[in-house]
């Protein structure tokens, strides 16, 4: 099991209650497009969009101290410079994580 570390959403929000929800919400969505879109970059085999949403995913990585995604992430991205782009079982990992995290988030 994944231990989350929020802290430094819970300092940022100052227990203002509807910044939360927003940011939960938001938060959610964002991830589940980040992932959407790093399976659509793999699949086009577009590295420039890759570097785009690892570049553009960090700081929410950051915000929720959120180092094993992130560092999927990048995993994908040096995998797809190096060429090689049957990356099946990095991506199902990612969706599991992603899928945990969004789960995680919400509660």
């Amino acid at each position: 099991m994944v231990a989350y570390d929020f802290t430094g959403v819970l300092e940022l929000a100052k227990e203002d209650k509807a910044f939360i929800k927003t940011f939960v919400d938001q938060t959610a969505q964002d991830l589940a497009a980040y992932l959407s879109s790093i399976k659509e970059g793999v699949e086009a085999k577009n590295i420039y969009w890759l570097r785009f949403i690892h570049h553009k995913s960090k700081t929410l990585f950051d915000l929720l101290n959120e180092r094993r995604v992130s560092r999927t992430i990048s995993a994908i991205y040096s995998t797809a410079l190096q060429g090689q782009w049957e990356m099946e079982s990095e991506l199902d990992f990612l969706e599991t994580e992603v899928n945990g995290l969004i789960r995680k988030i919400k509660t």
